[in-house]
């Protein structure tokens, strides 16, 4: 092989490997825990297989769709998250706190995706608790749904008669059979998982008042995540906001959880 050939094939094998890195840099992987209706499996009859589905799942795929970023969702377990994101096996953590991002010194955006989001206590239809005040959870017990984005100083108070699980459903079916007295959720949380236990009276489960605080959603970067990979998330992020698709994702999964709400919004024939 003479030498210009030579160069050549030497030249385009450099482009195609530099054009190769930028490209694999272009894959993000998306730690997804299950948690209603933030992510969760869900039966698709056409493809005769349970897919991952739900609001954060939308929004990952709403950022891909804006820019040329590829995102791969690995399923984590809750107790592995955060320690795959400090390991760097995963680039993104989506719905951590901003107390938990600064208590683990993660890597977050000034800015969460998702805002304000109450936090209420829910009790069975079948049995009426009297709390009106934070104080008064103390005479009853309280399930906690585990994960990155509920109130954590609910952790540090010893007097509350805690019961962790990462299974919602199956605390609002010690809820409404009972076995627990209330529950600290979110308004989606309670929705969601009310629809499965089903709709007639003796599974409702009723609000009693709102805490304090809410929380807000952030999403947490592993160390080695580039720079520019987050900028074009948080600037698709920024006109998710600013045009409306966050709030017509949020509203599609309202009306998913709220069926009432979904026959009140259509036209009467």
């Amino acid at each position: 092989m003479n030498k210009s050939i030579f160069k050549k094939f030497l030249a385009g094998s450099l482009a195609a490997l530099v054009s190769f890195a930028a490209s694999a840099k272009d894959f993000v992987m998306v730690g997804s825990l299950i948690e209603p209706p933030w992510k969760y499996y869900e039966y698709n009859s056409d493809l005769e297989m349970e897919i991952l589905v739900g609001i954060d799942i939308d929004i990952f795929r709403e950022i891909q769709r804006r820019t040329n970023l590829k995102f791969e969702f690995k399923r984590l377990e809750y107790s592995r998250a955060l320690v795959e994101l400090e390991n760097n096996n995963i680039d993104i953590l989506a719905g951590v706190t901003k107390s938990l991002s600064e208590k683990k010194a993660l890597k977050v955006p000034s800015w969460p995706y998702i805002e304000k989001l109450p936090e209420n206590v829910y009790h069975s239809s079948k049995k009426q608790l009297k709390t009106k005040r934070y104080q008064d959870l103390y005479s009853y017990s309280v399930g906690l749904i585990k994960s990155f984005s509920y109130d954590d100083r609910l952790d540090d108070d010893p007097l509350i008669n805690k019961e962790y699980s990462e299974d919602g459903l199956d605390l609002f079916k010690k809820l409404v059979s009972g076995q627990i007295d209330a529950i600290i959720a979110s308004d989606w949380e309670a929705a969601y998982f009310s629809r499965l236990l089903g709709s007639s009276d003796d599974v409702q489960v009723v609000t009693d008042f709102t805490l304090n605080d809410t929380t807000d959603r952030y999403m947490a970067y592993s160390a080695k995540l580039p720079q520019y990979i987050q900028r074009k998330i948080e600037d698709a992020l920024d006109q998710m906001i600013e045009d409306g698709t966050l709030d017509r994702i949020l509203d599609k999964y309202f009306k998913k959880v709220h069926p009432e709400a979904q026959a009140a919004a259509e036209p009467e024939k």
